[in-house]
């Protein structure tokens, strides 16, 4: 008997968070026959580079109908009977190119209809996924935050939590950040991009020497012009651009942060708990559905510097058994369990 055929598109598969769960869940669905579509030829996961077969369109959002028809070729040249689409111009190219007898996810792992809504890119995108609708579509949430807004802005729709994952299930034994230690070595972990607030970063360690405190940057993007211009100015700050196994790093710091103002779900979160890492996060739902009262939280400039004020006093130990229940909640095994659900 033949395997039911898959196709799975996003705009690219270079590393990155929906990237690096497609990289981890698809391999492990072994009864199904995959097939990849993306905007570029680069494939840089392992486990899915020459493994499966890969189209590579041409895609811009003025060629979305010549881009959809093509798209709807391979479909039918391939006999797909699931499309299972992970970003947003991907979930609008699918509703034009899957037919009606294929089953059709559109995952969300994006936040920008609620975070972001008043920019009128974003206005315009939210219209776009309200004309281009299809019957059957199943749009899937990464988190329970996610989800609300999915049902706030879709009410009509058929939407379905589907929580993220991580790889394992095991917490290493959490650090202890003595009182007084110096410096603090902090890690962040994100695409360098307005999302991920890298400036609020910038701002708040300026007035911080190496000797104190420190915090490494790992993601790929443009460095903020800010500190290209000055970099002398920040200097307890090192950008340290990509690194396929930046999570496996942070053995070697204190403290995990992210600035972010933006975030679907929050992996990297995820991963600095199975790391055992103290967490300083900025103050944004997706993260506070994850960490919950096992973080120390800040919203602005002075409360990062007091909260890191109060560790160098203190010192911090997280909370084993909370780190523990978090990862619990998000196992690889049950989302595996609920995707089979959903192709069948």
């Amino acid at each position: 008997m033949s395997k039911l055929s898959v196709l799975h598109i996003i705009d690219s598969l270079r590393i990155g968070g929906a990237e690096a769960l497609m990289a981890s869940y698809i391999p492990k669905l072994t009864e199904y026959r995959h097939l990849l579509v993306t905007f570029d030829n680069c494939i840089e996961y392992k486990s899915l580079h020459g493994v499966y077969d890969h189209y590579v369109l041409d895609f811009r959002p003025s060629k979305l109908f010549s881009t959809a028809r093509k798209l709807r070729r391979i479909i039918d040249k391939e006999h797909i009977l699931v499309v299972h689409a992970h970003s947003y111009w991907t979930n609008i190219l699918t509703r034009l190119a899957t037919p009606n007898n294929c089953k059709l996810f559109n995952h969300y792992h994006f936040a920008d209809y609620i975070t972001r809504k008043t920019q009128w890119k974003v206005r315009f995108q939210l219209a776009l996924d309200m004309i281009f609708v299809r019957k059957g579509l199943t749009r899937l949430a990464v988190s329970d935050y996610i989800f609300q807004g999915l049902k706030q802005f879709f009410p009509r729709g058929n939407n379905y939590l589907l929580y993220n994952f991580l790889i394992g299930n095991s917490v290493y034994e959490v650090g202890l950040i003595d009182p007084g230690k110096k410096p603090i070595r902090c890690i962040a972990i994100g695409t360098i991009n307005k999302e991920k607030n890298y400036e609020m970063m910038l701002e708040i360690f300026k007035s911080f020497q190496p000797s104190e405190i420190t915090i490494d940057v790992f993601g790929a993007g443009a460095v903020p012009e800010q500190y290209l211009n000055n970099p002398l100015a920040y200097s307890s700050v090192q950008f340290k651009g990509v690194h396929d196994q930046a999570a496996g790093t942070m053995g070697n710091y204190d403290l995990f942060c992210s600035f972010s103002n933006s975030e679907s779900f929050g992996l990297v979160v995820l991963e600095a708990v199975a790391a055992g890492k103290a967490l300083l996060l900025h103050k944004i739902p997706a993260f506070e559905e994850i960490a919950g009262d096992a973080a120390l939280f800040f919203t602005t400039k002075e409360e990062f510097i007091s909260r890191i004020d109060s560790i160098r006093k203190s010192g911090f130990m997280p909370d084993q058994n909370k780190y523990r229940s978090i990862i619990s909640q998000y196992s690889i095994g049950s989302f595996l369990s609920k995707i089979r659900g959903l192709y069948q």
